[in-house]
């Protein structure tokens, strides 16, 4: 089932993003924060929000996950968004090299220069979610999925099963060297 966020959040993420803009251009002058487009179809049980940076047409993107802007409201919206916004100055007003040719860091001293303008925290993660029933939720759904050799049962995490499905690797038994064979699938409690 697709989420779509509250008509009063989208709103307030308008305000916000009205709001950090008016702080950076104060800074800058007028006119120079990036034009951002704002999705809502991130649904990930990691991450709670992601900026893109497109560089041949100059396009900031920024996804947030709905059920958690539904679910926390102001604090998703003060912490998550404004912390994507960040990495869109970032990239806006440094580009993505230093003056010495090196990568900037994602979460490096550029970006906590304007965290620190724009009032959040400059880390890299948070822990506002993990009370998250939206999150709990999408982290029920864990398959153990069953291998066996000639001596015993094994049991792979879902990571190490699709790569043995796609056949991007094998694994054998450390006891008898003989190659894993997929038995079945099964929920994990």
């Amino acid at each position: 089932m697709k989420t779509t966020p509250y008509k009063y959040l989208v709103a307030a993420i308008e305000k916000k993003q009205k709001e950090i803009t008016k702080i950076v251009e104060k800074q800058f002058g007028k006119n120079t924060f990036p034009k951002v487009t704002v999705s809502y179809t991130l649904n990930s049980s990691r991450t709670l929000g992601t900026h893109k940076y497109l560089y041949l047409t100059d396009q900031h993107s920024i996804n947030l996950n709905p059920k958690l802007l539904n679910e926390l409201k102001d604090t998703y919206i003060d912490d998550v968004f404004v912390h994507e916004l960040a990495h869109a100055a970032v990239t806006k007003y440094y580009g993505v090299f230093n003056s010495r040719g090196q990568k900037i860091k994602p979460h490096g001293k550029e970006f906590k220069y304007f965290c620190r303008m724009f009032g959040v925290s400059g880390k890299a993660t948070t822990n506002i979610a993990s009370n998250s029933k939206a999150l709990k939720e999408r982290k029920r759904k864990v398959y153990r999925h069953i291998y066996n050799c000639k001596c015993m049962d094994h049991t792979l995490s879902t990571t190490l099963h699709n790569k043995i499905q796609r056949g991007a690797g094998y694994y054998t038994c450390k006891h008898c060297k003989s190659k894993l064979v997929y038995k079945r699938s099964k929920k994990a409690a």
